[in-house]
């Protein structure tokens, strides 16, 4: 049986940022386990607290179309948010934060005519209203969900533990 584990998760989080590191792990222990992204806002706009992600969360969509390494997308963008402290609600800094992965013209372009902000409000439906979701990191797997406490994200040994391993 395949096991495509869902992660939604928010590149503004600190705890996502954690939880990031977690994955990369499991991902190397256990090539097998499938990873589908499911990235979302916590607090989605018009709401105002912290730096928004949007764009950044619309700039995964645009790797995954043009067939770009993911996982190498949010290693930038979460260094960018949390070592770097860029400014990611910039178009102009989030596209040349990224630029050795993808054709900045193209990407500014399909950022600003906003063709994946469809798919953001999609996510943060199903994170915030389908799945109820206390707070992100949380992660599905087949019908069963390891939800994030708030202010505490998950552990490793939950995410192992939720994954059987």
């Amino acid at each position: 049986m395949e096991r495509v584990l869902e992660v939604i998760f928010d590149y503004a989080c600190p705890y996502c940022y954690k939880a990031h590191a977690y994955l990369k792990e499991l991902r190397k222990a256990y090539p097998e386990l499938q990873v589908r992204f499911v990235p979302c806002e916590a607090h989605p706009r018009p709401e105002h607290y912290g730096m928004h992600s949007d764009l950044c969360v619309m700039g995964m969509f645009y790797c995954q179309e043009h067939d770009i390494d993911v996982w190498q997308y949010h290693d930038l963008i979460y260094k960018a948010f949390f070592v770097d402290k860029k400014d990611v609600e910039s178009l102009d800094e989030l596209s040349e934060y990224v630029s050795e992965l993808v054709d900045v013209c193209d990407f500014k372009k399909a950022l600003e005519e906003g063709i994946y902000q469809r798919k953001v409000s999609q996510n943060n439906r199903y994170a915030w209203e389908q799945l109820d979701l206390p707070a992100v990191p949380s992660f599905v797997l087949n019908d069963r969900v390891l939800y994030a406490e708030p202010d505490v994200g998950v552990t490793r040994q939950q995410l192992l533990t939720f994954l059987g391993y």
